[in-house]
């Protein structure tokens, strides 16, 4: 065997070793003999079977969603004496910890909760945040059990920039409000948008009142949440040097606003994608192309090109 060969085979050997010993590190759920679930690491049992259901540790191994059949609470149609069988949900640690919500009411902290199917997925995820409902309200917590949010929210979303959250909050009529906090529940701006972006290049973040204020501004911030620039039209996209407004009558077209020398250039185009400087990608019809709005020079641009730039992060 060459050496070539024999390096290439230590390689692979070293590969699959290495990867059956980080999926041995894996705690994983088993079955036991009274048809519970716990879990195991490797050949070791680090949570005794005790639980009806599970879906399992996240990505990071650190939270696991498990659940006990509650058969106080079981719900019997009265039609069809169908039994609905209700689940006690928990977010548990590797030591079986269960992780514990505080109320804003000032309630006992809670342990268990009820349909927490909706973010099971994004638990899962290696994000080291994920949430609970409780009440129709969701609170926010790291994998370490850390609770983020002592608000309860409508729903909360997470952003590009791990440290931003959307919060949505609904006023009496069913309308919802946007606003954006970070990760110690600090607002960075007031819960009145529609739409909420960041720009994490130059850490700017661009907010929408569209259809949540009548007559409202479109809103840039920095990031300590100070208002960098507000106008009636709607911001696109905002950027260090320009701000791109999108125009919706008597068609829709693009004004770019240059900073320095207020300057402004009024764009015929589908759709507009900044890059860098004076540069940005234009799309007019199936057609796609460099424009460069301060000499007005426009090329053809590959289509292919269109993940390699990230131009869908400004959609």
């Amino acid at each position: 065997m060459s050496h070539s060969k024999a390096f290439k085979r230590f390689l692979s050997i070293l590969f699959v070793t290495g990867t059956c010993i980080a999926f041995s590190q894996h705690i994983i759920a088993f079955r036991g003999e009274n048809r519970k679930w716990g879990f195991k690491q490797g050949e070791a049992i680090v949570i005794e079977p005790q639980y009806d259901t599970t879906f399992g540790f996240d990505a990071t191994q650190q939270v696991a969603l498990v659940a006990n059949l509650n058969a106080k609470k079981n719900f019997i149609n009265p039609l069809t004496k169908e039994v609905k069988k209700i689940y006690d949900f928990s977010y548990i640690n590797p030591e079986n910890k269960k992780i514990v919500l505080n109320t804003p009411t000032g309630a006992l902290p809670i342990t268990d909760f009820a349909n927490q199917q909706r973010f099971a997925k994004e638990y899962l995820l290696a994000s080291s945040f994920f949430k609970i409902m409780h009440d129709n309200k969701v609170y926010l917590f790291n994998k370490t059990g850390k609770q983020i949010t002592h608000s309860g929210y409508d729903n909360i979303q997470f952003t590009k920039c791990p440290v931003f959250f959307v919060v949505e909050t609904k006023d009496k009529t069913g309308q919802t409000f946007l606003s954006l906090i970070d990760e110690n529940e600090k607002a960075i701006t007031p819960a009145i948008y529609s739409k909420i972006q960041i720009n994490m290049y130059d850490s700017l973040i661009i907010c929408c009142t569209a259809g949540a204020k009548y007559n409202g501004s479109d809103d840039v911030y920095n990031y300590k949440g100070v208002k960098q620039a507000s106008s009636a039209r709607h911001v696109d996209y905002a950027f260090r040097d320009c701000m791109i407004f999108k125009l919706y009558e008597p068609k829709i077209s693009y004004v770019i606003l240059e900073h320095k020398t207020k300057k402004e250039t009024a764009v015929e185009a589908d759709r507009l994608y900044y890059l860098k400087d004076e540069n940005i990608v234009m799309k007019q019809g199936e057609n796609y192309y460099f424009y460069n709005f301060k000499t007005e020079k426009k090329t053809p641009f590959d289509k292919k090109l269109y993940l390699y730039y990230n131009l869908n992060e400004q959609d």
